[in-house]
């Protein structure tokens, strides 16, 4: 996260490349407010905004404290508080569950059960699309045929983040009911 220092900035939001596209997401909720981004990267930036919420809201409140000032020495250069993480590899070890390598090394094992709700996750309860599971080369993480995937952090670091991964999945899915039951 970096600062645009004068810049007029009037809702909390974040800025979001891929190549040459360029989006701008509102933090709460979570939502694009202006530009694009391919859909599978469109996923993963609002997947890890939603998981990261309260952390980049904190880092808001940091930025407009400084408002009109010279930024902080911590917002000074673009700084990302979590690491970039590349899945290299994974296999089936399990219904639902895979064994997932890291490129630092890591190995973990996930169970990806207790999240397989909503529009992009429910899907992936049939045992044969989960099984489809590929890895992007590209963006280094794992897909499904349906355009299901997750952020290589949120991957990495499963156990700190399976919980807020799940809650996300919740609220996503009140939302879809909400807006399916809306006249």
């Amino acid at each position: 996260m970096y600062a645009e220092p004068f810049a007029p900035h009037h809702l909390p939001h974040l800025h979001a490349y891929y190549q040459e596209a360029v989006a701008v997401y509102g933090l709460d909720p979570v939502e694009l407010i202006s530009g694009s981004l391919p859909l599978r990267q469109q996923r993963l930036v609002e997947a890890w905004a939603e998981m990261h919420r309260e952390e980049l809201m904190e880092d808001w409140r940091l930025l407009r404290k400084d408002a009109g000032h010279k930024p902080s020495r911590r917002y000074s250069k673009s700084v990302m508080r979590h690491p970039v993480c590349k899945v290299k590899s994974f296999a089936i070890v399990g219904p639902y569950t895979l064994s997932v390598g890291f490129d630092d090394g890591l190995f973990r094992e996930i169970d990806f059960s207790p999240i397989l709700q909503g529009e992009f996750f429910g899907p992936l309860r049939d045992l044969r699309l989960f099984e489809q599971v590929m890895l992007d080369g590209e963006v280094h993480t794992l897909v499904w045929p349906n355009g299901a995937d997750f952020d290589p952090a949120t991957l990495h670091d499963w156990p700190s983040q399976s919980g807020e991964a799940t809650s996300a999945v919740e609220h996503w899915r009140q939302q879809t009911e909400t807006a399916s039951k809306a006249p």
